[in-house]
C-alpha cells in the first residue's frame, strides 16, 4: 500500500507532499492544478514513462520521485548529470535507457489497474465476461498454466514420436545386428590383443632405455680407465705441496737464525765495551759466556748450513715436480671430456 508521495521539480510540482490513506483514494482538483502530473509520477517512478525529460520544472533544480510503501521507500533522481533509483535510501541502482531495475520492479509490485485516471473506463464493469475471466486467469497465473500445459502436450507428443521412431529404428538395428552375432568373443580378444599391443610397446621403451643407460656406462667405464693415471698425480701434489710447507718452515728459521746473528754481533760489540770497563773477573765470566752462545751458535749456523742444502735440494725436486705436473695436467686435459662423467656438470 502507498503511504505518502513527495515530488520536486516535477512539471508544476515544486515541492509536493501527497499522503495516501487505506482502502482506494481518489484525487480531485481544478484544471491544471497538478492531478494529472501525480499520476504521471508514479508512473515515471514505476514504469519509466513518459522518456525524456520534458517533465522536469523550467526553473531548474533535480527531479525527484519520493514512493513510501509499507515495504520501504523508494526514490527517482533525475538531474543534468545523474539519472538513478534509490532503494530505502542506501541500495542505488542506475536508470539505463527505458527499462526500470528489476529490484525496482520487485519492490514496487504495480500493474496497471492499480491507477486509473479521470476518463479510465470503470475497472471490470464495462468488460466482457471473456476479457474479466482473462484478467483473473492472469491474476491467478493460470494462463501461464495454460501455456504450460500447452507446451507439454505439446513436448508429449513430439516424445511420443520420438519414441515410436526410437522403436521402428531399434527393431531396425537388431535385424542388421544378426549376421554379428559373434562379435562378442571378437570384442575379447580385441581387447586381449590391445593388451599384448601395450605390453610390447612398454617392453621396447624399457629395452630403448636400458641400451642407452648401458651405453652411457661403457663411455663412464672408459673415461674412468683413462683417469686412473692421473689419480697417481695426487700423492705427487700432496709431496709438492709438504715440500713447500717445509720449505716455508725452513725459511722462517733462517730468518730468525739471521735476527740471532745480529744479536750475537751486537753482544759483541757490547762485550768489547765492557771488557775495557769491567774487572777481569767479570771480563772472564763474560767470555766464558760468550764462548757458550758461540758454540750454540756455530751449532744453529751448522744446521742452518744442513736446511739450506736440503732447501736447494727441494727446490730442484719442486721444478722436476712442476715439470711433471704439467705434464699429466695436459694428459688428463686431454683425457678430461667437456662434461664430467662423474658430477655431470662442465
Amino acid at each position: 500500500m502507498i503511504h505518502k508521495l513527495e515530488l520536486s521539480n516535477f512539471q508544476s510540482h515544486e515541492h509536493s507532499v501527497i499522503k495516501f490513506s487505506p482502502g482506494v483514494n481518489a484525487i480531485v482538483g481544478s484544471s491544471d492544478s497538478g492531478k494529472t502530473a501525480i499520476f504521471r509520477a508514479i508512473r515515471w517512478l514505476g514504469w519509466n514513462r513518459p522518456s525524456g525529460d520534458a517533465f522536469r520544472s523550467h526553473w531548474g533544480g533535480d527531479t525527484i520521485v519520493d514512493l513510501e510503501l509499507d515495504n520501504g521507500q523508494v526514490q527517482r533522481v533525475r538531474g543534468d548529470k545523474e539519472n538513478s533509483y534509490v532503494l530505502d535510501s542506501h541500495d542505488e541502482y542506475k536508470a539505463l535507457g527505458k527499462e526500470v531495475p528489476e529490484e525496482v520492479i520487485r519492490f514496487l509490485n504495480l500493474n496497471e489497474i492499480n491507477l486509473q485516471q479521470q476518463l479510465d473506463r470503470p475497472f471490470l464493469l464495462d468488460s466482457s465476461s471473456g476479457e474479466v475471466a482473462q484478467h483473473f486467469n492472469k491474476v491467478a497465473h493460470l494462463d501461464k498454466i495454460d501455456r504450460a500445459l500447452q507446451r507439454t502436450d505439446k513436448k508429449i507428443r513430439a516424445f511420443s514420436q520420438d519414441i515410436k521412431y526410437s522403436d521402428q529404428q531399434i527393431e531396425k538395428l537388431n535385424i542388421e545386428l544378426l549376421p554379428f552375432t559373434d562379435l562378442d568373443e571378437l570384442e575379447e580378444e580385441t581387447v586381449h590383443l590391445e593388451q599384448l599391443e601395450n605390453d610390447r610397446v612398454a617392453l621396447i621403451g624399457k629395452i630403448s632405455q636400458l641400451t642407452i643407460l648401458s651405453k652411457r656406462y661403457m663411455e663412464i667405464e672408459s673415461a674412468f680407465k683413462r683417469l686412473l693415471p692421473l689419480l697417481d698425480a695426487e700423492k705427487i701434489v700432496l709431496g709438492i705441496l709438504s715440500l713447500i710447507n717445509n720449505k716455508n718452515t725452513i725459511a722462517s728459521g733462517i730468518q730468525r737464525l739471521t735476527g740471532c746473528i745480529k744479536r750475537i754481533m751486537g753482544l759483541s760489540t757490547e762485550i768489547s765495551e765492557l771488557a775495557r770497563k769491567s774487572a777481569p773477573e767479570k771480563l772472564v765470566d763474560a767470555i766464558i759466556e760468550l764462548i757458550s752462545d758461540r758454540e750454540q751458535i756455530i751449532l744453529r749456523k751448522t744446521i742452518c748450513k744442513k736446511s739450506i742444502i736440503d732447501l736447494k735440494k727441494m727446490d730442484e725436486f719442486i721444478v722436476i715436480q712442476k715439470k711433471e705436473l704439467v705434464k699429466l695436467e695436459k694428459s688428463f686435459a686431454k683425457a678430461m671430456p667437456d662434461i664430467c662423467p662423474l658430477c655431470g656438470r662442465g
